[in-house]
């Protein structure tokens, strides 16, 4: 009875009845597990390919772009910068670049904040020391978080900028 019913009901409705029936396939196609699987991967690979695009062009020092290009090799900065800071100013810079150019390294250290500098280097001359002595480059804030922070980029910045100057004017005699 109620089959008998919904048949005269369709009869008496026409192309109200395929309207219905065409966004009910409609809907059933769109729920078929295959069609939302394409969908959710889709969306899954966008997001992956903005984090990326994200991350390389301004994520951390480890993955940045411009480090890349230059062919800088970027150091992390260290975790406890107290230790590191007191390492730095008990340090030798001449005894580590003359060791360091026996060792057949005459790479220089740099800071990257914003851009690159090369202590100990006129800045003008920059480029030209990166391209012939190569850099390794720190990337550090220009906040400071802790006094711990602040003391180890001082001691870090004196200590790069006597390196430096030892390790040019060793590799130009």
């Amino acid at each position: 009875m109620i089959a008998f019913a919904r048949r005269s009901l369709a009869g008496a409705l026409g192309r109200q009845e395929v309207g219905v029936r065409s966004r009910q396939v409609y809907a059933s196609k769109m729920s078929t597990p295959g069609s939302q699987v394409w969908v959710v991967f889709g969306v899954i690979g966008l997001a992956m390919l903005l984090v990326l695009i994200t991350e390389v062009i301004c994520g951390p020092p480890e993955l940045m772009l411009d480090a890349w290009v230059r062919g800088c090799e970027v150091v992390p900065p260290p975790h406890d910068y107290l230790d590191a800071a007191l390492r730095y100013e008990a340090a030798d810079p001449a005894a580590d670049a003359q060791r360091a150019i026996r060792d057949g390294d005459r790479r220089l250290w740099g800071f990257g904040r914003r851009g690159r500098l090369i202590p100990g280097v006129d800045d003008d001359q920059s480029d030209w020391y990166a391209n012939n002595f190569k850099v390794k480059t720190m990337y550090l804030s220009d906040d400071f978080n802790s006094d711990a922070e602040r003391r180890f980029q001082d001691a870090f910045y004196r200590y790069t900028e006597r390196y430096n100057k030892m390790v040019v004017s060793l590799c130009s005699r």
